[in-house]
């Protein structure tokens, strides 16, 4: 599932917006340290982030943020809503691409192995968590909730757990390589006077 993106410098600046979901962010249950983290890393491989943003676990507010950040950036970055629940990320993503959902064999397998290894039965709940977006390329999980990456409107997303340590090894290992790939040696640095 995991894999290297073609290394290829693009045209284009690559620009950056974070989104984080999860409705426990807004009442102030959660602090967002994920964007601050992922804002810290872009900037060490030049790519700019022009904003964050979080959102609620509402499929239809999800959607509105997700279709109004890739008209504004290169790469949107969401953290957060990739689990087993009818208010899944997922959904909200295959809207704003106009695509539909379909069940993959080998992130079904992969579930079950992750269960499995901790001794667990899976829960039929989570089977959602194997639904892929037509078009979309899975991201290796680190847990039990696989990311995804797909291109949409001029605009790369990429989906990843909001649980930090599943998010910073799919970062790493997965968006920051692909990312630059297309800002080359680039670095962000700034200076506090």
């Amino acid at each position: 599932m995991a894999g290297a993106w073609p290394a290829v410098v693009d045209e284009r600046p690559v620009t950056a917006e974070l989104v984080a979901v999860g409705s426990e962010l807004l009442l102030g249950e959660t602090v967002d340290t994920n964007s601050a983290w992922i804002s810290a890393r872009l900037a060490e491989v030049g790519v700019d982030v022009f904003r964050h943003t979080s959102v609620g676990d509402n499929v239809a507010r999800m959607a509105t943020v997700l279709a109004e950040a890739c008209g504004r950036a290169s790469d949107v970055i969401v953290t957060g809503g990739l689990g087993p629940t009818a208010d899944d990320l997922t959904v909200a993503a295959a809207r704003v691409a106009g695509v539909g959902l379909r069940r993959r064999k080998d992130l079904v397998d992969a579930l079950e192995d992750h269960f499995a290894s901790g001794g667990r039965e899976m829960p039929r709940s989570n089977l959602v968590q194997a639904d892929l977006l037509e078009g979309a390329r899975a991201l290796e999980a680190v847990g039990s909730a696989p990311g995804f990456a797909l291109d949409v409107a001029g605009a790369t997303v990429w989906c990843v757990p909001g649980v930090p340590r599943e998010m910073q090894v799919m970062v790493e290992r997965d968006v920051v390589p692909a990312l630059q790939s297309r800002t080359g040696q680039a670095a962000t640095v700034s200076r506090v006077v």
